[in-house]
């Protein structure tokens, strides 16, 4: 008898901790999605609200601009909560949407100054 031939025990114990090794690889790629496609939503929304102050500073609505910072804000907050509670489950995601967050508060920033810039003018 060769010790190193497979018998029908050796090969069902394998299987079964390759079946149980590709569940919990499934399960993780499926948590992992869940978390990066809602940090992905966020993103598109606030690039949705962003586009929206673009024709309000073109009519230089600035309580319209006002009120997309506000808004942006908001979502940057829902962003930075999602990422740092659960978006170190997929590490590059969490690098990723941490620099999106910070862009996103240098845009706010940005945006608020050239508000702040109008209203003192008039």
């Amino acid at each position: 008898m060769n010790i190193f031939s497979w018998n029908d025990f050796t090969q069902y114990v394998v299987r079964r901790k390759l079946k149980i090794w590709i569940a919990v690889f499934a399960m993780y790629l499926s948590i992992a999605g869940l978390i990066t496609f809602s940090l992905f939503i966020l993103e598109e929304s606030f690039q949705t609200v962003m586009f929206g102050t673009w024709p309000a500073q073109d009519a230089q609505r600035w309580d319209i601009v006002l009120e997309g910072t506000d808004l942006m804000e908001k979502m940057l907050k829902t962003m930075k909560i999602v990422n740092y509670s659960c978006g170190w489950v997929q590490p590059l995601a969490f690098i990723s949407y941490r620099a999106y967050a910070e862009s996103e508060e240098f845009y706010i920033k940005g945006l608020r100054s050239k508000v702040h810039c109008h209203m003192r003018q008039k």
